[in-house]
């Protein structure tokens, strides 16, 4: 049921519905809707259709160490280490029944203590790179954040001293999924199945990034444009793709 403010009108759909309000979107309308988490919407008075205790957990293409680029900075390259599969997940909750109030997000950065492990790693990878013969002859260096004031307290190059950087440096790549799970019938993290249909309802899909079982390696817009692609090649009942599958063969 669709309602829109102010017209007082409510409209039912005839035949079946397609969700695609992305990551964010379409695990808070399925909550509205009384789809989710059962101690959560129960805490709303929201009605519950079906329990989902996995719906709105999300993982984000997770943090990367940024650098501080100096005033007057004209010519060089950065090094940007990054954990391009986190273990940890954000969550996404109600705020209120109402529909424009946006969500409660939470992205929950490194809170898997195998993230802050990557991202450690990766750094000190980086400043062996840049220690190299080839890369100090164009001047580099991997000292930058020695004299760090926010990590003065952690001897320089320490775990502590890492993990303080980290804390304090790191930011998102933004690139958030996997709220609305894709997987089989008897995976029980699954929000909707092989079909793109939502788990326990008839009638309804959901065809976004949201339904990416995992953050992927790179940028989520193809892959999103292609989970819509075949979307609509699963509601019509047709392979559009069969003749470039065929010519590549």
């Amino acid at each position: 049921m669709a309602s829109f403010i102010g017209a007082n009108r409510h409209y039912w759909p005839r035949g079946k519905v397609l969700g695609g309000s992305s990551v964010i979107g379409s695990p808070h309308i399925l909550m509205l809707s009384g789809i989710g988490p059962q101690k959560h919407l129960e805490s709303l008075s929201v009605n519950i259709i079906i329990t989902q205790p996995n719906l709105a957990l999300f993982r984000l293409n997770d943090t990367f160490v940024r650098n501080v680029f100096k005033k007057g900075f004209k010519k060089g390259f950065t090094l940007i280490p990054i954990v391009l599969h986190p273990r940890s997940r954000g969550t996404i909750t109600l705020k209120s029944t109402d529909p424009f109030d946006y969500p409660n997000i939470d992205p929950n950065y490194l809170d898997h203590t195998k993230d802050m492990e990557v991202l450690k790693r990766a750094i000190k990878i980086s400043e062996k790179l840049l220690e190299t013969d080839s890369f100090k002859q164009i001047g580099t260096h991997s000292d930058t954040y020695k004299n760090a004031v926010f990590c003065a307290m952690h001897e320089y190059k320490s775990n502590a001293f890492y993990e303080c950087l980290i804390t304090n440096l790191a930011h998102t790549a933004y690139h958030p999924t996997s709220s609305c799970k894709i997987g089989s019938d008897t995976d029980p993290e699954a929000v909707v199945d092989p079909a793109l249909k939502v788990k326990g309802i008839e009638g309804l899909r959901v065809a976004d990034v949201s339904i990416m079982p995992k953050v992927i390696s790179g940028n989520i817009n193809a892959p999103t444009i292609m989970i819509a692609e075949q979307a609509a090649d699963m509601i019509r009942g047709i392979d559009s793709v069969k003749n470039i599958r065929r010519r590549s063969s």
